[in-house]
């Protein structure tokens, strides 16, 4: 399929800009510890995308840096992935970082024609 692309986004929290995550109790969200929790799903996600539709661009959109969890360095795990730092340039209710998606993904999409 041309332009098809798989995605997905993880906004990491600063200090002070943390959001309430019930299922990870009480674990602030602009901690390592929380933080890492998300990464080792985005690298299920992906691993498990990757290996049945390997045709396919898979983007992540994110703020952070790929971090290191023990030995294991999701930067290098990443590598089949196209990494968007910077990502979201808006901050503020979900809805508008949805939408800054949206117009990142169509540059995404037309990059890779």
């Amino acid at each position: 399929m041309k332009n098809s692309v798989i995605s997905t986004w993880f906004v990491a929290d600063g200090q002070g800009e943390e959001t309430a995550f019930p299922q990870i109790g009480e674990l602030s969200s602009s901690t390592v510890q929380f933080q890492n929790i998300y990464w080792q799903c985005i690298c299920v996600f992906f691993a498990s995308s990757i290996r049945f539709n390997p045709q396919r661009q898979h983007v992540l959109f994110t703020n952070a840096a790929a971090p290191k969890i023990g030995d294991f360095d999701v930067n290098s795990f990443l590598k089949a992935t196209v990494l968007y730092p910077g990502y979201p340039e808006v901050r503020g209710p979900e809805r508008f970082r949805q939408f800054s998606l949206c117009i990142r993904l169509g540059l995404c999409l037309d990059s890779i024609g």
